[in-house]
């Protein structure tokens, strides 16, 4: 974790940072100096006790409670954030962030204000907003409706921004940027009881730029969880593409809606994807005005896993059309673009690995695959992810 602590010090003295939930030794450093001293290697969230012990005496000097600062630096360029999802351990409140274009693999963010999967996240652009809401916990769906922000603009820890009108996970977000509104669209709640899950047609709305509870937008066509969502960013379309309409079931759905970010209202029928799958990832290109939808899965007597990629004119109606492939079927993939830059980035899990695949949105194609990874054990089945373009 990039912490620090810091504080003042009036002569030599090696630094022991004990972590007070545990009482055990987190850092030892032998190279404090009398003056300002800034501690940033190993250092985690929590309370911690601080003692300087005299190089010269050996006398020992407690410094008392003291929490953390997170060690903040700025970033430039497009980028791309992802937060949240799982390791082997459960949900994680991790961060990192990739350049767009791709050039290295995934650097640390920051944190999210808890653990958590099975969220959505959506920005206002250029404003520099990333927004995250929703998910579940390891153990309770306590916070569930959950709202947190962070800049873009440099790396930090998330902030509370409010809380969702219901309580729910598996939800997609999208926004029309520097109009700056942000929608959060149905989702599951109950997914610790599965499968009594319960799905939701909710659509709340926020703005972004602010801080608060979000509010009723309108309703997607019927209740729906595992879909995806796009926008042509301050054209104010938004777009809903496939899910799962039907609870414990493997009912999935290949309708596209569209709802005008600006206004609230309900959804209405755009027209339909090529095949009918769940979990897919979606991109677009902005005011470029195309939106992208890849990988995810169908049903058809067992699940099968796709590496399709189809696209649509997001301020037209109609069916989508073939793109192109990906180098490997997936599920859960996690899209980031830099708008109207026409450079994607696909981050996706497969054999063990979390890694990128790129394609240039205003072409066909298929993806390539990249050289990076994902260095934060983020998984994108269950993490969210938003740019700053």
């Amino acid at each position: 974790m990039a912490y620090k602590i810091s504080g003042d010090l009036d002569r030599n003295a090696d630094i022991i940072v004990i972590d007070q939930a545990t009482w055990s030794v987190e850092l030892i450093n032998n190279t404090a100096s009398p003056d300002e001293y800034a501690l940033a290697s190993g250092i985690s969230t929590g309370t911690k006790i601080v003692f300087g012990r005299s190089k010269e005496s050996g006398k020992v000097l407690a410094y008392g409670n003291v929490a953390p600062v997170y060690e903040s630096s700025p970033l430039s360029g497009d980028v791309g954030v992802f937060g949240g999802g799982s390791t082997n351990e459960g949900a994680t409140f991790s961060m990192s962030y990739i350049n767009i274009p791709v050039s290295s693999n995934s650097l640390e963010f920051g944190d999210l204000s808890s653990p958590r999967y099975w969220l959505g996240a959506t920005s206002n652009g250029s404003s520099n907003r990333g927004v995250w809401a929703g998910g579940v916990s390891n153990s309770t769906s306590s916070e569930l409706n959950l709202t947190d922000y962070v800049s873009l603009a440099s790396t930090g820890v998330a902030s509370v921004f409010g809380q969702l009108t219901e309580y729910r996970s598996w939800i997609s977000a999208m926004s029309n940027k520097a109009n700056n509104r942000g929608v959060f669209c149905g989702g599951t709640h109950e997914i610790e009881v599965y499968p009594n899950d319960v799905l939701h047609n909710t659509i709340d709305y926020i703005t972004i730029s602010t801080t608060g509870n979000a509010q009723d937008f309108g309703d997607t066509a019927t209740v729906l969880t595992g879909f995806a969502t796009a926008s042509n960013s301050t054209l104010n379309r938004g777009i809903i593409a496939g899910g799962q309409s039907v609870a414990a079931s493997n009912t999935f759905i290949n309708t596209i809606q569209y709802v005008t970010i600006s206004s609230a209202s309900s959804a209405q029928d755009f027209g339909g994807l090529i095949t009918a799958k769940k979990s897919r990832g979606a991109v677009d290109n902005g005011t470029n005005d195309r939106a992208l939808f890849m990988a995810g899965f169908a049903y058809d007597e067992g699940f099968i896993y796709l590496n399709t990629i189809e696209y649509i004119t997001v301020s037209t109606t109609g069916n989508s059309t073939d793109f192109g492939d990906m180098a490997y079927p997936s599920t859960h993939v996690q899209g980031v673009s830099n708008g109207t830059g026409n450079e994607a980035v696909f981050s996706l899990y497969h054999e063990d690995y979390t890694w990128y695949e790129t394609v240039n949105i205003s072409s066909t194609g298929n993806s390539v695959e990249s050289s990076y990874w994902e260095a934060y054990y983020l998984t994108p089945d269950v993490a969210a992810a938003t740019a700053n373009a």
